[in-house]
């Protein structure tokens, strides 16, 4: 399941973060021919190939992520591509982005308090978002200030790459996901009046040109989080159905919400390792696929309920250019 085993130059200090949070050292072991750039290049397969940043070297992943394109994944690609190209964005080059990491200033704990500073995270391709995709993180946010003991000072949506997205069904390119979830973000705020967890968009994830695994996501924003600010903990939020999927990922920092629910799972939490497992009655069973299977059946008013009036629209507009009689 872990992903890419990467090392960064000017994203983050590691030294900072195995001090302040027990991170593993990165390996002595000398790295392969892969490390090579040129030769990496020359030599890379899969449905993640794409332009590599010179700022970044690469080892080889392990396992059998860089398979031979099927068939299929490669009509998936062609289609992909074909779309990108629909969309006028076949000249466009994302940079990788930084989170502007001053905008968490003001909502710091002051010094007198004695609050634990807390973020909360949460991952996927959001293709697209929905209702619950924020409400998850505000459900966390209310549990969290039940304790009345933790600052929570935001939660981060981190969209997916497109390299990942485009093997989905009907996907939805980087830059218009991140439009529908800041317009989600200013929709939910506006319709759920009141003390409501400020949620920023955290682009570093998705402006890549491959796949980083959530493991290595949260371990890189917790990352940049300990190189501008020392008193943050980060917290991962996610529905209990990736929890119990992936749960030897989760040795501690999480807190699963469950949507379905799971009613013959037993709800054991571990505060010392802070993994809390939550029901809330506010808590629907929305998907990303949902949306799509109402928009394939003609019904609008089903993608409104799912997702936000000005989302759905943008989401209709989209499906309707591209994906017309799929």
């Amino acid at each position: 399941m872990k992903g890419f085993n990467y090392n960064k130059k000017n994203y983050h200090t590691y030294s900072k973060a195995i001090e302040n949070n027990n991170f593993s050292e990165p390996s002595n072991e000398p790295i392969n021919k892969y490390q090579n750039m040129k030769s990496f290049q020359e030599k890379q397969e899969g449905p993640y190939k794409g332009p590599i940043y010179e700022e970044e070297q690469y080892v080889k992943p392990e396992g059998d992520i860089y398979m031979k394109k099927s068939y299929e994944e490669k009509n998936k690609q062609k289609k992909y591509n074909e779309l990108v190209k629909n969309q006028n964005l076949a000249s466009y080059k994302y940079k990788v982005i930084n989170f502007n990491y001053s905008l968490l200033k003001p909502f710091l704990s002051k010094p007198e308090e004695t609050k634990e500073n807390i973020i909360l995270l949460s991952t996927g391709s959001y293709n697209p978002i929905h209702k619950m995709h924020i409400e998850i993180l505000n459900i966390a946010y209310r549990f969290l200030l039940s304790f009345k003991k933790y600052n929570i000072l935001c939660g981060f949506i981190s969209p997916s790459a497109d390299c990942y997205v485009r093997g989905k069904s009907m996907p939805i390119p980087f830059h218009l996901r991140c439009d529908m979830i800041e317009t989600g973000i200013k929709e939910y705020n506006y319709y759920k009046k009141g003390d409501n967890l400020k949620i920023f968009l955290h682009k570093w994830e998705g402006t890549h040109d491959y796949f980083i695994d959530f493991p290595d996501v949260i371990e890189e924003i917790q990352a940049q989080i300990l190189s501008h600010y020392q008193n943050i903990k980060l917290i991962y939020v996610c529905g209990m159905d990736l929890y119990l999927k992936c749960r030897g990922y989760f040795s501690k920092n999480v807190i699963a919400v469950d949507r379905k629910p799971y009613k013959n799972y037993q709800y054991k939490d571990i505060p010392q390792k802070f993994i809390y497992l939550i029901k809330d009655d506010k808590s629907q069973p929305y998907s990303s696929t949902s949306i799509r299977d109402c928009y394939l059946k003609g019904d609008y008013v089903g993608i409104k309920n799912i997702t936000f009036p000005e989302v759905a629209e943008m989401v209709i507009k989209f499906y309707e250019n591209n994906f017309k009689g799929y």
